[in-house]
């Protein structure tokens, strides 16, 4: 729960800097909460980063694009930084 909330702030936190419409930080925040939760729950089954990096992706713009659908907002505004926060920490595993 403590990594969910944590993501969620992480999702958020870009989604502010890149000066996103109020009404579309909270889903860009849960967007990024659950594309972690995938990559968390991927990781624990497969034991590969890579795969795990990569499937959550899937989901993030699966997600993404449905919010866009719904919300009638591009799907950019939910898919770049929910990603911010998988991408930024992958080289520190992989050195």
């Amino acid at each position: 729960m403590k990594e969910f909330a944590l993501a969620f702030i992480g999702s958020y936190g870009p989604a502010v800097l890149f000066n996103i419409e109020r009404k579309n930080l909270i889903w860009a925040g849960l967007c990024g909460a659950i594309g972690w939760a995938s990559y968390r729950n991927v990781l624990i089954m497969t034991k590969s980063n890579i795969f795990a990096v990569f499937v959550a992706a899937l989901v993030i713009s699966l997600i993404s694009e449905i919010m866009a659908k719904i919300l009638k907002t591009p799907s950019t505004v939910f898919y770049i930084p929910s990603l911010f926060q998988q991408f930024s920490g992958i080289l520190i595993l992989i050195i």
